[in-house]
């Protein structure tokens, strides 16, 4: 055991933080627990900070929920408090600031009707505006006319062939019926949402008809599939991801496939799409989302399916996929939905999946992670560091400090993140040490002392990626029993 430096700080003086033995990393990803952080069977999920807090919440959808991010305190279902009864099954939901006034108000379709729900500016929602239009299965905000305001895509999935169509925002949240776009046979209700011409404003490619519509400004719309689209028309598409996927600067896209068990990336070659390499699946992909899980600078993909566990396939910097089975846990059961987005705030991407009737499962991403145990008087309080675990080219390094006061609102240090611990207080920081394998555990002695009772420690790291790159860890807190 190394005892580690020590700073005479009043309180702190009686604490002392010492290495434990190394312990072997395992996967990047980690089951939350409990498995179910929000005690709530959600069929979707998206992200966004809709109480101007700086983290992001969930909105979930099957039934509608409202989850609020507490961030290290861990997550707090609002939903009665913040959000209206809406008794319909919901297929999507977009969030964005419909108004301009600075905070994110949400776009639900549903069954019956679609909701324009608008934001206090605190987080709690009222329905603004009722459609009546087509229920549809993925919702893209985007300004298409140019006038800096938001207006919303509605992609619909038809085996009759579907009925897509633009609501045009006033720049007020006031919407009304933009360009409707029918086609004949099967639309699979994915539309990615992109400049694919480079002239500045946003094109349309609806992956379930095949069709590219490029705008020609004024929400004026032609069909140029014949030219940029070499797809055959015999396959059939739906779910899209879009995204620059081989480091050329254009918008690639994949696609879930609705015959045979092959998904499929459709790569843009100078502005034509063609049909590339398959990504294997062992049963139908339900939804993917594109996340650089692992910092490397390209897109990796996560993709939920009907009925077999979640999938992480890591993007090799071309566009080529390969399967990382090891950087995921064991998982329990099937889902029909997920989504990634940093939820932590630690800079990297955690994975929240859904499944309809089941559990809403968080799986932490630790490429930088911080996890602090229990604190009890006379006991180690147990505190891992993680980077790259299992996976770094080399050992990076870290340091762990301790204090007893944190800001009220984290200082932002870009590139670093956020710095919640006050640099005027009282800390405990330990020498840099090297994170052999992705992964080091401290033991930080907390005296038996009864007035240290209720007493709260925050804890925060700072590391040293083998791979490049210093960064802050999210905050950890944990109150003396």
């Amino acid at each position: 055991m190394k005892l580690l430096r020590q700073f005479p700080v009043g309180l702190l003086t009686s604490f002392c933080i010492t290495l434990t033995a190394h312990a072997q990393a395992t996967s990047q990803f980690e089951l939350q627990a409990p498995p179910a952080i929000f005690g709530l069977s959600l069929a979707r999920a998206l992200t966004a900070d809709v109480d101007g807090d700086r983290d992001l919440d969930v909105v979930g959808l099957g039934p509608l929920a409202l989850v609020r991010n507490d961030g290290p305190a861990g997550f707090t279902d609002i939903t009665a408090l913040q959000m209206p009864s809406v008794l319909q099954i919901l297929y999507d939901a977009a969030a964005f600031d419909c108004d301009g006034d600075g905070d994110v108000d949400l776009y639900l379709s549903g069954n019956q009707t679609s909701l324009l729900l608008r934001n206090n500016g605190a987080g709690t929602f009222a329905i603004a505006a009722t459609f009546n239009s087509l229920p549809a299965l993925q919702v893209v905000p985007a300004d298409l006319d140019g006038d800096g305001d938001v207006d919303l895509v509605l992609a619909t999935r038809s085996l009759l062939g579907g009925v897509d169509t633009v609501l045009v925002n006033n720049g007020t949240g006031t919407f009304t019926q933009g360009p409707v776009f029918g086609f004949g046979g099967f639309n699979g209700g994915g539309v990615a949402v992109f400049d694919h011409d480079g002239d500045g404003d946003l094109d349309l490619y609806f992956v379930g008809a095949q069709r590219l519509l490029r705008n020609g400004g004024g929400l004026q719309f032609t069909d140029v599939s014949s030219v940029y689209v070499a797809v055959p028309a015999s396959l059939l598409f739906s779910v899209v991801a879009a995204g620059d996927l081989d480091g050329d600067g254009d918008t690639d896209i994949l696609t879930m496939a609705l015959t045979g068990s092959v998904d499929r990336i459709l790569r843009n070659q100078g502005g034509v799409f063609v049909l590339d390499a398959g990504l294997p699946t062992a049963s139908r992909t339900s939804a993917m989302a594109l996340a650089d899980v692992d910092r490397d600078g390209d897109l990796d993909l996560v993709r939920s399916h009907d009925a077999s566990p979640l999938t992480l396939c890591l993007n090799d910097g071309t566009g080529s996929f390969v399967l990382a089975a090891a950087r995921i846990p064991p998982f329990p059961i099937f889902s029909s939905h997920v989504c990634a987005a940093d939820l932590d705030g630690d800079g990297d991407q955690e994975v929240l999946t859904c499944f309809a009737g089941g559990q809403t499962l968080l799986l932490r991403n630790r490429h930088l992670h911080l996890e602090v145990g229990a604190a009890l008087r006379g006991q180690n309080s147990n505190v891992e560091l993680w980077s790259e675990p299992g996976y770094a080219i080399a050992d990076g390094l870290g340091v762990l400090a301790v204090g007893l006061v944190r800001l009220p609102s984290p200082l932002s240090l870009p590139p670093f993140g956020d710095l919640w611990l006050d640099p005027n207080g009282a800390l405990l920081v330990t020498d840099s040490i090297p994170m052999s394998a992705g992964r080091r555990a401290f033991a930080f002695a907390i005296p038996a002392a009864p007035q240290l009772v209720g007493v709260e420690l925050n804890v925060q790291g700072l590391v040293a990626a083998a791979s490049g790159g210093v960064r802050l860890t999210a905050l950890g807190i944990a109150t003396i029993q």
